[in-house]
């Protein structure tokens, strides 16, 4: 018997690690996701352009940029969480405070890293001669001012990532909220912003860069868009193409951070009806929906 209890803990401690890696790589996907949002900007572009040779340097840079320089970034932004995951005590059910703010200030660190990310892309980009037209009277076309075209576009993807970053990684830490709910019986304190904040972010990426490009691309990147062979038309077409593809991406994520939340809390309810007081309410999201959860949760159990 005593053999078989020293087991069971071993079980119990050796699923640790495990769910820990398994959360990091829910975190990786939900951030390799930044590459899948320039792939549809450089389909986008090839689609309107209709010059498949221009998407070999984009391609190459998204692999290298993206995908490989982002998931080491993301890796390393993550560690702290997945060390305080594993330092968790399954037996005295608890998890350090701190793992709270850190899963709370998760998607800001998520989105500024995204960011980041889209400064070299850009560079290496104009660098490498991306997205311009092989048509050598194309090329000849002088740029009056490369390094305003490099900060515009800059600009639009830093904001594309950034914005599909921060919703994939509220949504990853309402997931991991969810699990330690369930295996440790972990419910953290609500200390984040409220869902006014939520949709003004939401608000922002969806609106601000197109308007912006649109202006550019009716004042100062006539030259520029000649070079690539884009009517004014096409231009303002590939402009809003780019913000649908993160913006869906995006509002997928805080669709599921409104609805996950409002029927775990409608469950609860249900068990309450029920007369199953002890019931725990999961509290997924650091806002109003949360707070709420967390409050009927105290209410529930006297």
């Amino acid at each position: 018997a005593k053999t078989k209890r020293l087991k069971q803990r071993r079980d119990k401690h050796s699923k640790q690690p495990r769910s820990s890696m398994r959360n990091r790589s829910k975190y990786l996907l939900h951030m390799s996701g930044i590459s899948v949002v320039d792939i549809g900007i450089t389909g986008s572009y090839i689609l309107i352009s209709r010059d498949l040779g221009q998407s070999l340097v984009p391609i190459g840079l998204n692999i290298g940029i993206l995908l490989v320089l982002n998931l080491i970034g993301a890796w390393l932004i993550y560690r702290p969480i997945a060390e305080l995951e594993e330092a968790a005590t399954i037996e005295a059910q608890v998890l350090p405070s701190d793992i709270a703010n850190r899963l709370t200030n998760l998607p800001l660190f998520s989105a500024a890293w995204a960011a980041f990310l889209g400064l070299p892309y850009c560079v290496a980009i104009s660098l490498f001669g991306g997205f311009e037209a092989d048509d050598p009277a194309r090329a000849a076309i002088e740029l009056d001012n490369p390094l305003l075209y490099i900060a515009i576009f800059a600009f639009a993807y830093c904001a594309y990532f950034s914005f599909y970053a921060f919703f994939a990684a509220a949504n990853f830490g309402m997931g991991l909220r969810d699990d330690l709910s369930r295996r440790v019986g972990w419910t953290p304190a609500v200390t984040g912003p409220r869902m006014k904040t939520v949709f003004a972010i939401a608000f922002l990426g969806l609106v601000l860069p197109p308007i912006v490009l649109v202006i550019a691309d009716l004042t100062v990147l006539e030259a520029l868009r000649s070079r690539q062979g884009f009517t004014l038309k096409e231009a303002i077409l590939l402009d809003l193409a780019g913000t649908l593809i993160a913006g869906a991406m995006a509002f997928f994520f805080l669709a599921r951070l409104l609805t996950l939340p409002t029927e775990r809390l409608l469950n609860a309810v249900n068990r309450v009806s029920e007369e199953y007081y002890d019931a725990p309410t999961p509290v997924l999201v650091d806002h109003e929906i949360g707070a709420l959860s967390e409050n009927f949760g105290h209410m529930a159990q006297g």
